[in-house]
């Protein structure tokens, strides 16, 4: 799968910061909306540190093409902006 680039910077943000947190891991993770598109990208960029994500009325890939489409802006990954990483 692939990690849109703001994605990947926030996803390794909150990973740096639970890492120094004090509190074991791996975390269960839960995101709202575009929260949820976070802790997937942060479950593909840092597996080790997360035991399982609990999605909320989350947004999903489809999300960017709809988007697109009213909005002509272009979140979709890319080869341009966005990382490979694997997939869940």
């Amino acid at each position: 799968g692939m990690v849109p680039y703001r994605q990947r910077v926030q996803a390794d943000q909150v990973a740096e910061m639970l890492q120094k947190s004090g509190e074991q891991g791996p975390f269960i993770l839960a995101g709202h909306s575009a929260g949820g598109q976070l802790a997937r990208a942060i479950h593909i960029t840092h597996p080790g540190l997360v035991a399982g994500i609990v999605l909320i009325d989350s947004v999903n890939s489809v999300w960017y093409t709809i988007y697109e489409k009213y909005t002509g802006i272009n979140f979709a990954p890319s080869p341009n902006n966005s990382a490979q990483v694997g997939q869940v």
